[in-house]
């Protein structure tokens, strides 16, 4: 019962920690977008959905991130 309960506690603190870090790069790519840094943006979203490929909130991020790339290099 202790090597399940021990088992069970490990796999919960990986999945926090992998939520936690996806969550932090995201966070951190938005940081990028508000200040016009779009292809550091979209670096690190390309890293977050090497973790979570099926992650729609960083799908839409990285497809944000490139229309304002595609928007400010038109302008110049």
């Amino acid at each position: 019962m202790k090597k399940f309960f021990l088992l069970f506690s490990v796999i919960c603190c990986s999945t926090i920690t992998a939520i936690a870090q996806e969550q932090s790069l995201q966070e951190t790519a938005r940081g990028f977008m508000r200040s016009g840094d779009f292809d550091n943006a979209i670096l690190v979203l390309n890293r977050a959905l090497e973790q979570d490929k099926k992650n729609l909130d960083l799908q839409k991020d990285l497809a944000l991130a490139y229309y304002y790339k595609r928007e400010i290099m038109q302008k110049h």
